[in-house]
C-alpha cells in the first residue's frame, strides 16, 4: 500500500504553479524573473572556478504546500559549460531536502522531470554544474506539478463485539487507513462465513475511526459471523472474520439499551420527538439520535426513554452533543418501580462520556432531556449504556458462596 508522507491541503487547484520567493544560494541575481511567467526575462547565475564544480543553489519557496510529482524548467543548458543539473524537493512530511532529478534537461527550451513519487512539497532548489568557467546561465521559469491526492484502497479492521447481550450485540470495526479518501463502511453478518446479511452503509469515516453497529433480533446461543468493510473510490477492503454468540449478561459489563420509547408526555409546545434512534447504541461517535428543538419550545424538552429488560444496574453512562446554548442534561432510571432523578439537570462536555453512579437496584428504563436557551437547535445523543453490577470485593468464601460481599 503506497503511503504519502504529509499529504497538504489543497490551497492551490491541480496543475502547475509557480514559486513566489527565492532564496541567493551564491552568484544567483533576478530570482525573481525565474516565475513571473515570462520566458523573455531570467535570472542569472555565473559559473565559478575551480571547475569541474557544482554551481551554488537558487532556492525558490511556495505561498503554500503543494503534492508534487513532477517539476518543469526553462533554461540553458550545455552551451560548452554545463553539463548537468540537479533540482530538489522539500518534502514537509519528512523535513527533508529530496533529490528528485540529476540529469540533463534542454536548452533555451522547456524540459519536465519523469514523474516521481508525490510527496508534499513547500520549496524546490536548482544548481547547474560546470566543467568550464567563466560563463552566465540563464534560467527563464520554474514551476511545479501540484498532482491530485493519490488514493489507495483502505486498510480496516474488525474489532471484537461488544455489549453481548441475550439478544442482540454490537458489531465494531475500525478504519486504521482511509486510503488517502474519506471512506464508506457497514458490517456483513449471518450464521456463516458466507454472511448473507449487511447492515446499512454509512458515509463520511476517515483514518482512526471507531464505529459499530448495534444489532437486535439474534439467537442466545447460537454463533453468528460478521466483518467489517470500507469502500472508497479506489477501491473496498473487508476485514477478517469474527464469530460473536449472544448470551445473557454477566456482572460488572456495561450493555445497551434494546428498545427505545417516545415520550408519552411530552412537554408543550414541541416540535416533535426524537429520531434515529438506533444511533444512541452504536457507540460511533459520528452518529447520533436526534430532536429537533425550536425556537419557542419547552425547555427541559422532550424524554428519550430507553429501555432493557430488568438488570441489576448502579450506573448509567452518557456521551451527548454540547454548545453553548444546550445548558444542562437531566437523567432519571425506573428502579425498584420507580422513576429516580439521579442526574438532575447538571453539565456535561460535548462528545464526552458523563457516568453516573446511583444506589444499584432493579433498573429496567432510563430517561433523558436536555435544557436550552430559547433558540433554535438540533439536540443530539451519541450513546448510552447501562452497568450491570459487578462483585467488586470479598472478604471469604463459606460454604459454596461468597460473604462480606460489596455489590
Amino acid at each position: 500500500m503506497a503511503v504519502l508522507l504529509g499529504l497538504a491541503p489543497m490551497a492551490h487547484a491541480v496543475g502547475w504553479v509557480s514559486p513566489t520567493g527565492w532564496t541567493n544560494g551564491g552568484g544567483w541575481t533576478n530570482g525573481n524573473r525565474a516565475y513571473d511567467n515570462n520566458i523573455t526575462t531570467y535570472a542569472s547565475h555565473t559559473a565559478p572556478g575551480g571547475v569541474p564544480v557544482w554551481g551554488n543553489w537558487i532556492t525558490f519557496t511556495l505561498s503554500a504546500p503543494i503534492l508534487c510529482n513532477q517539476i518543469k524548467v526553462f533554461g540553458d543548458y550545455g552551451q560548452g559549460h554545463v553539463d548537468n543539473v540537479q533540482m530538489d524537493v522539500y518534502n514537509t512530511g519528512t523535513s527533508a531536502w529530496e533529490t528528485v532529478f540529476t540529469g540533463s534537461t534542454s536548452d533555451a527550451a522547456w524540459f519536465t522531470t519523469p514523474t516521481f513519487t508525490a510527496r508534499t512539497v513547500s520549496q524546490m532548489r536548482f544548481r547547474y554544474h560546470y566543467y568550464a568557467s567563466g560563463y552566465v546561465m540563464w534560467l527563464h521559469e520554474v514551476s511545479l506539478y501540484n498532482c491530485p491526492p493519490v488514493i489507495t484502497a483502505p486498510t480496516i479492521t474488525t474489532l471484537n463485539a461488544t455489549s453481548i447481550d441475550t439478544n442482540s450485540v454490537k458489531f465494531q470495526g475500525q478504519l486504521v487507513n482511509d486510503g488517502g479518501a474519506s471512506c464508506t463502511i457497514w458490517f456483513e453478518h449471518g450464521p456463516t462465513t458466507s454472511y448473507g446479511s449487511s447492515t446499512v452503509a454509512q458515509t463520511g469515516y476517515n483514518t482512526g475511526d471507531i464505529f459499530g453497529t448495534f444489532q437486535s433480533g439474534l439467537t442466545t446461543g447460537s454463533s453468528y459471523h460478521y466483518r467489517a468493510n470500507a469502500q472508497n473510490s479506489a477501491g473496498t477492503t473487508n476485514g477478517l472474520d469474527v464469530l460473536v454468540t449472544p448470551k445473557a449478561p454477566g456482572p460488572g459489563v456495561w450493555i445497551d439499551p434494546t428498545s427505545s420509547t417516545a415520550d408519552g408526555s411530552p412537554p408543550t409546545p414541541n416540535s416533535g420527538q426524537w429520531a434515529n434512534i438506533q444511533y444512541v447504541y452504536d457507540a460511533d461517535a459520528k452518529t447520533a439520535a436526534s430532536l429537533a428543538h425550536n425556537v419557542g419550545d419547552a425547555s427541559p424538552g422532550v424524554y428519550l426513554y430507553l429501555n432493557h429488560s430488568a438488570i441489576n444496574c448502579d450506573k448509567i453512562t452518557i456521551t451527548a452533543k454540547k454548545t453553548d446554548d444546550i445548558t444542562g442534561i437531566d437523567m432519571w432510571v425506573f428502579k425498584d418501580g420507580v422513576w429516580v432523578n439521579v442526574y438532575p439537570t447538571g453539565t456535561f462536555l460535548d462528545n464526552t462520556p458523563l457516568s453516573v453512579s446511583f444506589t444499584a437496584g432493579s433498573v429496567t428504563q432510563a430517561r433523558v432531556r436536555f435544557s436550552t436557551n430559547n433558540v433554535g437547535i438540533s439536540l443530539g445523543i451519541y450513546s448510552f449504556d447501562f452497568h450491570i453490577v459487578g462483585v467488586e470485593h470479598c472478604q471469604s468464601f463459606v460454604d459454596g458462596a461468597f460473604t462480606g460481599a460489596k455489590q
